[in-house]
């Protein structure tokens, strides 16, 4: 009787958290027909958040257009909260939708993988973000998708100190001392980066990269007749990379402690880069809290910093004239292509003549696409203050393809962050980040565009 009773309590329990831990989305059953209902999970927050879940959002639409010509605005659920409670009550209102296969957008899901598998036994269940650990037999209908951001972010923090750095001319077109990023006046350029919550693979590989970034490019002009070319990290006491040693994921230098829009307004890590260290160049790694940074007025100073957006094409989703100019370029993962490719592989979908579709990817984490972790450049309708890349990656026209041979320097800065283990302190260490620019320098795998 007690354990009947223990029952009937947990299934009310879970009543109550389904209806008070989910977005205010009526349980209607996705659009399609059997082998054609497709429903995301958010980790957190909304569809349309300016981040990480609208572009995943816009993926999972673009598949249920060009495949089936249908329009998901019934195919998602929208987490309060990356709580355990929120999450799996999100995979429970996603089986009522009757859905075919589960979209979870975030690595948040990490820890709620086994829920979403056991619910969801016979379906595809498409990770993005984030990595299975295939070695449980419950995750051999996952697919994961996981991206080389910091390659992006590698790239768009080297891009963006050389636009920052560069000297302004004056009406006769001759260089002044002033350097065009320096909004704080004081003749320097700093550089501040925070994340919202420590994972190797799905924030701290973007803001590793960028620590490579600054550090490559400080190494690299040094040796030039440009040496004045230079950028100071905001988040260390002697503003120097090889100081750098993060030794816990709740940081407070380097994390807001959440992915809320106002947590990192509210922890103090935008005031302390921007108003007390006077960062002139800002990537936040913290999906809606770019917001915060977008709306924090310094003290001191009339200049607000330049940013470098993250994920998704920010500068068109904060398109304002309040905001115009403020873009440098966008780290991003191409989230919206990845997801559309991996669902093009699920082995629990089926085409518009229900056929199962070939080259199934369940239980596996494809190689990353280069296309699937780039940054964006202005397309010419001045978005974004770059206009071309400066540090050059790859050959353009290979973008869809995998890494190959060729793409030197993208496979030795892959390898080398592959090398260090999953505890904060092996690869959040500023001398291991100084060593691999110095090897990098060293061994000419950097090739820079002539202006």
């Amino acid at each position: 009787m007690k354990k009947t009773l223990g029952i009937l309590s947990s299934i009310g329990v879970i009543g109550i958290s389904t209806t008070s831990v989910i977005g205010c989305i009526a349980p209607k059953y996705a659009s399609g027909v059997e082998g054609q209902r497709v429903v995301l999970v958010t980790e957190s927050g909304k569809v349309d958040d300016h981040a990480f879940n609208e572009d995943a959002y816009k993926g999972m639409n673009t598949y249920l257009k060009n495949n089936y010509n249908l329009i998901g605005k019934n195919n998602y659920v929208e987490s309060v909260d990356a709580s355990y409670t929120s999450l799996v009550s999100g995979y429970r209102l996603a089986k009522l939708k009757k859905a075919d296969a589960l979209v979870l957008s975030g690595f948040a899901h990490i820890p709620t993988l086994s829920e979403a598998t056991r619910l969801f036994k016979n379906q595809s269940v498409i990770l993005i973000d984030g990595k299975a650990d295939y070695d449980n037999p419950e995750y051999q209908n996952v697919i994961s998708i996981v991206f080389n951001s910091q390659i992006a972010s590698m790239q768009a923090v080297f891009d963006a100190a050389y636009w920052a750095t560069t000297k302004v001319k004056d009406a006769q077109g001759n260089e002044t001392e002033k350097m065009q990023g320096d909004v704080n006046g004081d003749g320097k350029i700093t550089f501040g980066t925070f994340g919202g919550t420590s994972f190797k693979y799905a924030v701290d590989n973007y803001m590793w990269g960028a620590f490579l970034g600054v550090e490559l490019f400080n190494q690299y002009y040094a040796t030039t007749s440009e040496s004045y070319r230079k950028i100071y990290l905001a988040n260390t006491s002697t503003h120097q990379v090889g100081d750098l040693k993060i030794t816990s994921s709740s940081d407070a230098a380097y994390y807001s402690g959440n992915f809320q829009l106002g947590g990192a307004t509210k922890s103090g890590i935008v005031d302390k880069l921007i108003g007390q260290e006077k960062s002139d160049l800002i990537f936040p790694i913290a999906g809606p809290q770019i917001q915060d940074v977008l709306n924090y007025i310094p003290r001191g100073f009339n200049g607000r910093p330049y940013i470098i957006g993250v994920d998704g094409d920010q500068a068109t989703a904060y398109d304002s004239d309040a905001v115009h100019g403020r873009f440098i370029t966008s780290a991003i993962k191409n989230i919206s292509s990845a997801t559309q490719a991996a669902l093009q592989h699920s082995s629990s979908l089926k085409d518009r003549s229900g056929n199962a579709w070939t080259d199934v990817w369940d239980g596996l984490s494809p190689t990353p696409a280069l296309n699937w972790s780039v940054d964006l450049v202005d397309d010419g309708s001045g978005k974004y203050q770059l206009k071309t890349h400066k540090l050059s990656l790859y050959d353009e026209e290979k973008q869809d393809d995998a890494p190959d041979a060729t793409n030197v320097l993208i496979n030795y800065v892959n390898a080398a962050f592959e090398k260090t283990s999953m505890e904060i302190s092996s690869y959040m260490d500023g001398a291991l980040i100084q060593k691999i620019a110095e090897e990098i320098v060293a061994k000419k795998l950097i090739a820079v565009k002539l202006s």
